[in-house]
C-alpha cells in the first residue's frame, strides 16, 4: 500500500461520505473507517506523518479538500473539491432566549448544590455573560 492507493481510498469515502449525508467526513474518523472498510492500518502507511498534514500535501491529487469549523479548530474534515460546505455556528440559544424566571431557576439549583458540588462545577464564560445580560 502506497500514498497513491491510500488517498484514491481517502477520495472513494470521502465522496461516499458526501453523497449519502452532504457534510464534511470528519478526519477523525477516516482511520477507523479506512480500517474497517478498506482494511487500510493508517499509521502503517503515514508513518509519523499525521493524516491532516498528509491530506493537506496531497489533497489535489485525491480531489478534495480540507475544512476546519472556524469555532472549533479540532473538527476538521474532508469534502470533494467541487463541493462547498460551511460549518453550523453552535449558537444553540441566545440570550433573548432566556427569561427572568430561566435566571431565577438556574440560580435555585446552584443554591440547592452541596459545596462540594458547587467547587466541581465548571461554566463557559459565555454561559455566564448571557446570564449576567439577563436582567
Amino acid at each position: 500500500m502506497n500514498d497513491t492507493d491510500i488517498l484514491e481510498k481517502i477520495e472513494q469515502a470521502t465522496v461516499a461520505s458526501w453523497e449519502e449525508n452532504a457534510r464534511p467526513l470528519l478526519l477523525s474518523a477516516l482511520p477507523k473507517l479506512l480500517l474497517t472498510k478498506y482494511e487500510i492500518d493508517v499509521k502503517a502507511v503515514l508513518g509519523e506523518r499525521g493524516m491532516k498534514a498528509f491530506i493537506q500535501d496531497n489533497h489535489e491529487q485525491a480531489n478534495i479538500k480540507i475544512i476546519q469549523d472556524p469555532t472549533h479548530h479540532a473538527r476538521v474534515g474532508v469534502i470533494p473539491v467541487t463541493a462547498e460546505y460551511t460549518f453550523p455556528t453552535s449558537e444553540a440559544s441566545t440570550a433573548a432566549d432566556l427569561s427572568a424566571n430561566d435566571v431565577k431557576a438556574f440560580g435555585k439549583v446552584l443554591r440547592s448544590m452541596t459545596l462540594a458540588e458547587q467547587r466541581t462545577v465548571v461554566f463557559p464564560a459565555t454561559f455566564v455573560a448571557r446570564l449576567l445580560g439577563e436582567k
